[in-house]
This record gives structure tokens, C-alpha cells and sequence, in this order.
């Protein structure tokens, strides 16, 4: 009778051991997709912190959208009126299979208007008229920092340009772990994390 009490009562501290696992993992699971997940509520809460944090430690009187994503969060963390230019680019993925450059159909009609610059995922076009204003504060705005390599390929143009290395920043919304050991994050970002496949809510980061 009493091991008959004793199984039973081991048979439930296990099934409850088996629950609480099952529980955990699920709790686990909904907080991973959430960190993976950038919502516009959550870009409410990150263009004030991220504004907060740039104007601490620097005071832009550009700033640089290399393409609309990044145009989106700098409508976001800057207010019509503030004293701050923006300039948006143009970006091309030539890793997709409908890759069509650009630079062909512009060369002619756009080429003094657009600097174009190649990076291991892009090719960025940088309007001209930007790059003339060297003697300023410059700040290098994007969505996403998963390698780095981009957003430093572009300060690396900036410099060469003629941009001096104290007036350059960069800053995105999200930085990956794999970024930052790389010595390669941006001078601010609102969150670190050690995912990849971010979603914003215009889609997965690229």
C-alpha cells in the first residue's frame, strides 16, 4: 500500500517536473520571438532613447539615411524643425536573383548626382551634393547592424572624401552580438542582440 502511495505520489511530482518544462520552454520560446521582434510601439520607445543618447555625446548637423528604412527612424528620432539636413540614398541588394543595377541606367543622366559605393550585400548611391559638406557633424542612420561591414564601408568613402574621423557617427536601431565582437557596431544603437533574423515592421532585417 505504501509503495503503491509512493508511485503515485512520484508519478505526479514527475508529471508536474514534465508540465513545468513544457511551461518554461514555451514562456522561453514567445520571449525569444519577442526580442527577435521590433514592433512601432517599440520604435517609439527606441527613436527617444536613441535621440537621447546621440545628443548626449553628439550633435549632427547631418544626417545620412542610406536608404528609406533608416529615412523612417530619422523622421522618427529628429523633429521637424530641429536644426538637422537629412539625406536620404539609394540602396540596391546584388545578392538577389532580380538584381538590376542602377549605376547602368543613371550613368549618363544621374552620374554627378550619385556617388556609388559597393559593400558585400550593396550598392549604396550617395547624393554628391552631401558629400560637399565636409566641415560638419555627420550621422550615419540605418535600421539594422548585422555584420557592421556596411556602415563602415560608407564612413571608410566619407573619410576618403575628405570627412574628418571626429565628425563621422553611426547609429542603428538594432546591433548584433556578432557586430559588436567584431569591433564593428555602431557608435549608438537602442538594442543588442545575438539574432540575425530581426522583423521590423516593414519586414525581416536584410
Amino acid at each position: 500500500m505504501k509503495m503503491d502511495i509512493l508511485t503515485i505520489i512520484f508519478g505526479i511530482v514527475g508529471a508536474m517536473g514534465t508540465m513545468g518544462t513544457i511551461y518554461y520552454g514555451i514562456k522561453s520560446l514567445h520571449l525569444n520571438r519577442e526580442l527577435k521582434r521590433i514592433t512601432w510601439s517599440d520604435f517609439k520607445s527606441a527613436s527617444r532613447e536613441l535621440k537621447k543618447e546621440i545628443n548626449k555625446n553628439f550633435k549632427p548637423d547631418i544626417v545620412f539615411s542610406p536608404c528609406r528604412r533608416g529615412a523612417t527612424i530619422a523622421n522618427l528620432v529628429f523633429d521637424v524643425g530641429e536644426n538637422v539636413i537629412l539625406y536620404v540614398g539609394i540602396r540596391e541588394d546584388h545578392r538577389e536573383d532580380n538584381f538590376c543595377f542602377l549605376g547602368d541606367a543613371w550613368k549618363n543622366a544621374w552620374k554627378e548626382d550619385f556617388a556609388v559605393v559597393k559593400t558585400n550585400k550593396y550598392y549604396h548611391y550617395i547624393p554628391m551634393g552631401m558629400l560637399k559638406k565636409k566641415n560638419i557633424n555627420l550621422l550615419i542612420l540605418d535600421d539594422f547592424a548585422m555584420s557592421g561591414t556596411s556602415l563602415q564601408k560608407l564612413k571608410e568613402v566619407l573619410l576618403e572624401k575628405g570627412f574628418h574621423k571626429e565628425n563621422i557617427k553611426t547609429a542603428t536601431i538594432v546591433c548584433t552580438d556578432a557586430a559588436y565582437d567584431a569591433d564593428m557596431a555602431p557608435d549608438f544603437w537602442w538594442r543588442k542582440t545575438p539574432y540575425t533574423d530581426v522583423e521590423f515592421p516593414w519586414g525581416k532585417a536584410r
